[in-house]
Formats: structure tokens, C-alpha cells, sequence
């Protein structure tokens, strides 16, 4: 019997479907990022160096992030309670981290607003507050604390978004309405339910999904590059996907690269309905949440003699100061003395009743701040000395931990 080569073609496109069905994690999808842009901020030059390249530290902050040169979109999936649309994983913010992956928090007073909503109704955003409204949600208190804290916390370290960066007859708070944009548009390019569907990823309180594909099923469309995904007992929690920058916050091209962090999560992963079909899991819980009534308890040096006092200091031959831990708003730990809530305030560990309530979290019994867990200071007190903290090594040569010792 004769064949046609059309016939013959036909046949072996049908078998090869059949033998080897194309999936979308077989490819790798470009990333294309947002089409940003702001009227009121500076045009920044087409050579401007990427965040964290060899010519970003001499660059002009305001069309290169620094030091906060990795910017990191997160995104919540909050199932019990469920939080937001039983298809969406909810948007948790942007994120200036540094090169290092440490990051710095809080950084322009001058830049801090009570109310995010307030400022962008003021600016006539009514469309933007609408979309934030259904994506930009907390697990816990009112959607605009939760992005006043935002940008409060993160968007004030950014310097691309400095007053100086916007023309003079810009509206006030303009940085503001353009961050609140930005974030928004990067969230929307990686959509990570649709990501997670396409690859037979879905929602189920009876399965577990390895986490291999958890992981191929977003790099897949992230160029390739490695997705962060974060759980608690199992349960899938986080989602984080890394940029760096060229231009603006506001204006720039996100390009992806591969997480700098590590992953919480298992070799197996639950993924659970938010609209709690199959039935009802036990909601997740973390050892590393603090108690929500707050433990006392003292602060240790590791490895040296001595402990923090009540105003945070350093020392060796007194009684070590009884300190309260307790559960951040959205998320880490705060710190409180008999004399005020603790921060970091010029670069040292202080403790003062006109402190705000710094941000902290915890390596087990270790105190982070800005993503480093340890801490310096420029010599070991002796006597009647007090010696103040710092973290990272910017305290001086004397490095170690600051161990929280519960009561």
C-alpha cells in the first residue's frame, strides 16, 4: 500500500503528540516586563547601569536603586481564613533588599504618610485604590495600614523615589502614586495561580505536590530563573519573585534573576483550597511565631559575658534587663524594655519611649534586624562600661549573636 509523504507527516505528528504531549513547564517563557512610566519623575539615560552591576554604586540614585539594588515582588496565599479571590495569590509588596540580601527598613522619616488611601484619593486614584482593594490585602488589620506600613517600611528606602527625583511643579506625594502603580504592574506580570494551574498545580486539601514541580511549574515562566517560595508546616505560604533594576522603580526594566534566599518549603508540598472544599485542614502553625500575648525574657550576648540592659546597651557587670517579645502587625517580631520600644536607631540597638517599634525577626533564639542575624560592636565592656549594638558589622570587630533567653 502507498502513502503520500502528506499522509505520512500527518501520522507522525499525531504519534509524536500522542508519545510526547507538550506541556508549558517544557519550555521556559519569557518574562516581559511591565511597560512603566512616570510623567513628573527624571528621564534617566538609556546607559544607566543595572542595580547592583560594577558601575551602580557611582551611579545617579535616582535612575539606579542603591544600595537596595534587588527588588522583590511577594505575594501571599493566605487559606484559612482565606484571604482575597480562591484564585489569586494576594500581593504582599515590593521590596528594596540590598545586593547582599540584607535589607534596610524604615529609612526616610521625611517620606512617611499616615495614609496611603488618603493620598491616593487625594490624587484621584479611585481606579488604582478599587484594584488594590481586591489584590493588596493583609491577613490581619485594614488594607490601608497595611500599605502605609509598606511604604513606610520598604518604599522610603527606595532612592529612585526621593522628592529629588521628581520635578518641582510635581503634585506632593506623587512617588507615592507611581510606587503604588509599579507595584501593582510588576504583581500582574507574574501570575502565580495561572502559573501553578497550567501545570496541573491546583488547589486540593487531599494532595501534596512535589516541590520540584512547584518550583518548574514558576521558573518555567519567570525566565527560567529560580522562584522563592516560602511554607509554614508544609503549607504553601509565599511566593517571591527576584529583580534587578535598570532605571527607575518607577520606570525601570524588572529583570529576573535567581533568589538569593532559601526555601522553608519540603519535598512535598500542600497547596489547600481557600474556599475550603475537600474539606477543612488544620490551619498551619510556626514555631517561629512568637506567642501572641508576647514572652519575656533576657537578651544575650553569644559567646561573650554580659547582656542588653534596659536602653539597650551592652553590659557585663549588672543585671540583665527583662525584654518583651511580641508579634509584629505584618509579620516578624517587636522588642520592648521597661524603657520603650527597642529599634535601630543611627545605626545602633536603642530602646526609648520616643522609639517607634522597630521590625524585627528570629533565626531560632537569634535577633534579626534587616535580614542579618549578626550583630558588633567596637570592644567588650568591662566595668562599669555600657557599649552599644549594631547589626551587621558596622558595630566594630567584637561579632556575635543577640540570643533571646525566654523566661
Amino acid at each position: 500500500m502507498q502513502f503520500s509523504l502528506a499522509t505520512v507527516a500527518t501520522f507522525a505528528a499525531a504519534v509524536s503528540a500522542l508519545v510526547c504531549p507538550y506541556t508549558k513547564r517544557d519550555a521556559v517563557e519569557a518574562f516581559t516586563s511591565p511597560a512603566l512610566s512616570s510623567a513628573d519623575h527624571v528621564t534617566c539615560p538609556k546607559d544607566t547601569p543595572v542595580s547592583c552591576s560594577s558601575g551602580a554604586g557611582s551611579a545617579d540614585l535616582c535612575c539606579t536603586e542603591s544600595p537596595g539594588g534587588v527588588l522583590v515582588l511577594t505575594q501571599f496565599w493566605d487559606w484559612t481564613p482565606a484571604i482575597g479571590p480562591d484564585d489569586l495569590f494576594t500581593l504582599h509588596g515590593l521590596w528594596p533588599d540590598n545586593c547582599d540580601g540584607s535589607y534596610a527598613q524604615f529609612c526616610d522619616k521625611s517620606m512617611e504618610v499616615q495614609s496611603v488611601a488618603a493620598v491616593l484619593q487625594q490624587l484621584g486614584e479611585t481606579e488604582l485604590l478599587d484594584k488594590m482593594n481586591k489584590i493588596w490585602i493583609p491577613n490581619r488589620g485594614s488594607t490601608d495600614s497595611f500599605w502605609t506600613h509598606e511604604w513606610n517600611k520598604h518604599a522610603t528606602c527606595m532612592s529612585t523615589l526621593k522628592d529629588k527625583c521628581y520635578s518641582s511643579d510635581a503634585p506632593q506625594y506623587q512617588s507615592l502614586a507611581d510606587w503604588a502603580h509599579t507595584v501593582v504592574n510588576v504583581f500582574e506580570t507574574v501570575n502565580t495561580y495561572k502559573f501553578l494551574e497550567a501545570a496541573g498545580i491546583t488547589p486540593d486539601s487531599s494532595k501534596t505536590y512535589a516541590k520540584t514541580d512547584f518550583l518548574n511549574a514558576l521558573n518555567s515562566n519567570f525566565d527560567g530563573k529560580q522562584v522563592h517560595i516560602s511554607c509554614k508546616s508544609g503549607y504553601i505560604s509565599e511566593v517571591w519573585y527576584y529583580f534587578h533594576l535598570k532605571g527607575s522603580v518607577v520606570s525601570g526594566q524588572y529583570l529576573p534573576i535567581d533568589d538569593i534566599g532559601s526555601s522553608s518549603c519540603p519535598d512535598q508540598i500542600k497547596f489547600p483550597p481557600k474556599d475550603g472544599s475537600g474539606g477543612t485542614p488544620t490551619p498551619p502553625t510556626d514555631p517561629s511565631d512568637p506567642p501572641s500575648g508576647g514572652s519575656k525574657g533576657f537578651i544575650n550576648i553569644s559567646g561573650q559575658s554580659g547582656c542588653l540592659i534596659s536602653n539597650g546597651h551592652w553590659y557585663t557587670s549588672g543585671t540583665c534587663a527583662t525584654y518583651t517579645l511580641g508579634e509584629s502587625q505584618y509579620g516578624g517580631i517587636t522588642l520592648t524594655s521597661s524603657k520603650g520600644p527597642c529599634d535601630v536607631v543611627n545605626g545602633q540597638f536603642s530602646c526609648a519611649s520616643g522609639n517607634n517599634a522597630g521590625q524585627f525577626t528570629q533565626d531560632g533564639s537569634n535577633i534579626v534586624y534587616g535580614g542579618k542575624s549578626d550583630w558588633s560592636a567596637p570592644s567588650v565592656p568591662s566595668g562599669s562600661q555600657q557599649v552599644g549594638v549594631s547589626p551587621g558589622s558596622a558595630g566594630g570587630s567584637v561579632s556575635f549573636n543577640l540570643v533571646f533567653a525566654a523566661k
